[in-house]
């Protein structure tokens, strides 16, 4: 594993982490991948953004759906 190139060498025990849980990603459920890569990419993730799809996107879907049912 000493041979692998890194942009930031301080990052290889996260890169062995990750390559060692790709190994077993068949014996992997979806939560094990959402908590390899939140740990990976913890370092990236600096303020949390909540998304909330209804308030982003109630107003087009039932034009959308007011639309589909008028024709």
């Amino acid at each position: 594993m000493g041979i692998v190139p890194l942009r930031d060498v301080g990052r290889y025990s996260d890169f062995v982490y990750l390559f060692k849980n790709l190994l077993r990603l068949n014996d992997l459920s979806q939560k094990d991948i959402k908590e390899t890569f939140l740990t990976v990419y913890r370092h990236g993730i600096r303020n949390a953004i909540e998304v909330d799809l209804y308030k982003e996107y109630n107003d087009s879907y039932r034009r959308s759906w007011q639309k589909r049912q008028s024709s």
